[in-house]
């Protein structure tokens, strides 16, 4: 063993020292790779790939196999255990597929690569993004975010109807949410989920947890109004 490594169990520093299944040893000779101390070969580039130690600018670990970089630092990335550039490829599921769109507007939609800049991934299925830039998913459907809203998976038309919680409602005049239930604002105040009728003698209308109090005149002290 090599003498930066010290005895089993004992007290380190944890800027220049390190701990690797109960053995400590010296961070600037040393890394500690699936358990087991190895030394390091490659100074500040030195990296591990489950127990072996490689050199990170020249290699890369994909899959815990040893890779070398053929495209640069910048530009490797793993699929699998095969290093690809995102400049000529796209992985799909660990598979390689060539970057038909180009590197921003390729994405993967049911482990199949599509043109993001003109479909859109719904649920699994690759849809015209009817509404450019403005699509959205809502179930397997596509909305105009500008205009529709998404209620669990329906879409809705948000001037018409009312969405709270998932629960969806026709349009109601001065309504609002209050958890999953909806309410006139004019007349009723939400507390914590609970739909409270408004008092008309209170000064001003405050919320005590689920229950609406005065809080010209009362103070609400834990889960109760005081005055």
């Amino acid at each position: 063993m090599p003498n930066s490594v010290h005895a089993r169990l004992s007290a380190y520093r944890t800027s220049v020292e390190g701990c690797c299944n109960g053995v400590k040893f010296s961070r600037n000779r040393y890394v500690c790779c699936g358990g087991e101390v190895k030394r390091k070969t490659y100074g500040s580039r030195t990296g591990c790939c489950r127990y072996t130690v490689y050199n990170t600018s020249s290699h890369a670990c994909c899959g815990g196999v040893v890779q070398p970089r053929p495209h640069g630092v910048n530009f490797a990335y793993c699929c699998g255990t095969t290093v690809y550039s995102r400049r000529s490829s796209h992985c799909c599921s660990g598979m390689l597929y060539h970057n038909a769109y180009g590197s921003h507007n390729t994405a993967c939609c049911a482990g199949k690569p599509y043109n993001r800049r003109n479909s859109i991934c719904c649920n699994g299925k690759m849809v015209p993004r009817v509404h450019g830039g403005y699509s959205r998913c809502c179930g397997d459907a596509v909305i105009d975010y500008r205009y529709n809203g998404c209620c669990g998976k329906i879409p809705y038309v948000r001037s018409i109807n009312l969405c709270c919680m998932g629960v969806f409602y026709g349009l109601i005049p001065h309504a609002r949410c209050c958890g999953s239930a909806v309410y006139d604002y004019r007349k009723s105040v939400c507390c914590d989920w609970m739909v409270n009728v408004k008092n008309d003698t209170y000064g001003i209308q405050g919320c005590c947890r689920h229950t609406s109090f005065d809080s010209s005149t009362h103070i609400c002290c834990g889960t109760q109004a005081d005055l």
